[in-house]
């Protein structure tokens, strides 16, 4: 078995955003750690983040298809994004063909649809594995369909037709996590982050209450991903307060600066957070409002007190000031610790 899988290939599909392309390629990494000789087909679409990732790997390559989200669409962009399906499920079928993998993996998202259900009619013929597997305490709607069709689903939280299964983590995430210091606190160092397409809501209310964050903690370090669209009005706000900020839209450097972290105010997306968990940070998670089925609060609950989950609307000094006088920190832990790994995906 293990000589058949070192000369073969999987195909992974997902992305769109860095929640489901960075679970995609974490599940690449360690097949690849594990199998040297093999090779990894990542499939997405040009505009998400893989568009604009560099693979560091010669050993895994990304292929684009036709793809477009579905729902909070117009009528006339539904119609749009069905065609894409078609499309995108003629372009999976053809590299499925091509590349004749051991298994294609579905990471979720709009992505991952076409080549899912290409490979979901095609595997019988070709005979290689097929499963999905979902970040979030909801899995999104895709991994919802395929598992009722009886393809194999896994989920980090559990849920009804999956089964329960450890997060892919990115290996230099858990390196440095290996390596990173134990935090500091009252923190010397807060990494505030909003996620791989940033988070205008949470920065406009962390810019509120900097002020009061200078007065109590005066020597602090502040490290701000901040989003594109974002990163001038808030390295600005640090500036005319003579704050020791370091800002920037986005980095793939996320280990180096979870290693400095001694408190991180975060999104609660499924991926990110279990990264957290990796670094044993204390985290205050503030869940994107408008995450389908509000997802991204069920996360949160999931996995911190509920004192420390703080909603958008609610984000001010008076719930940070609580949070900042507790002597024990809270830390981000799974309520369900898995017992599968990636590897169930391929068996």
């Amino acid at each position: 078995m293990v000589k058949a899988l070192q000369a073969n290939k999987i195909v992974i599909a997902g992305g769109g955003t860095g929640g489901h392309f960075f679970c995609g390629l974490a599940v690449a990494e360690h097949f690849l750690e594990a199998y040297p000789d093999a090779q990894v087909v990542l499939v997405g679409v040009q505009r998400g983040i893989e568009g604009r990732y560099r693979l560091q790997d010669r050993r895994m390559r990304l292929v684009f298809i036709p793809a477009k989200g579905f729902m909070n669409q117009s009528f006339f962009q539904k119609i749009e994004a069905i065609v894409l399906l078609l499309r995108g499920c003629l372009s999976s079928l053809r590299i499925l063909i091509r590349e004749r993998p051991r298994a294609v993996i579905g990471v979720g998202g709009y992505a991952s649809a076409p080549c899912i259900l290409a490979a979901y009619f095609l595997k019988l013929f070709l005979g290689f594995k097929l499963s999905v597997v979902d970040q979030n305490s909801v899995p999104g709607l895709v991994n919802r369909f395929f598992s009722k069709l009886g393809v194999r689903a896994f989920c980090p939280f559990p849920f009804r037709g999956f089964q329960l299964i450890k997060m892919p983590i990115r290996k230099n995430i858990e390196e440095h996590a290996k390596q990173a210091a134990k935090f500091s606190w009252p923190p010397k160092c807060i990494f505030v982050q909003g996620g791989s397409q940033g988070a205008a809501g949470l920065n406009k209310a962390w810019i509120r209450i900097l002020p009061q964050l200078k007065a109590a903690l005066p020597e602090a370090r502040y490290i701000h991903q901040t989003g594109a669209s974002s990163l001038d009005n808030v390295q600005t706000a640090y500036q005319e307060l003579g704050m020791d900020a370091e800002c920037f839209g986005f980095t793939d450097e996320i280990a180096r600066y979870l290693s400095q972290a001694d408190l991180v105010v975060s999104r609660s997306g499924a991926l990110s957070s279990f990264e957290l968990i990796e670094f044993q940070r204390p985290t205050v998670f503030v869940p994107f409002p408008r995450a389908s089925e509000d997802h991204q609060f069920k996360n949160a609950i999931a996995l911190q007190e509920s004192s420390w989950v703080v909603a958008e609307a609610e984000f001010c000094w008076e719930r940070m000031r609580g949070i900042l006088s507790q002597s024990v920190p809270s830390l981000p832990r799974p309520r369900n610790p898995a017992q599968l790994t990636w590897r169930a995906l391929l068996s």
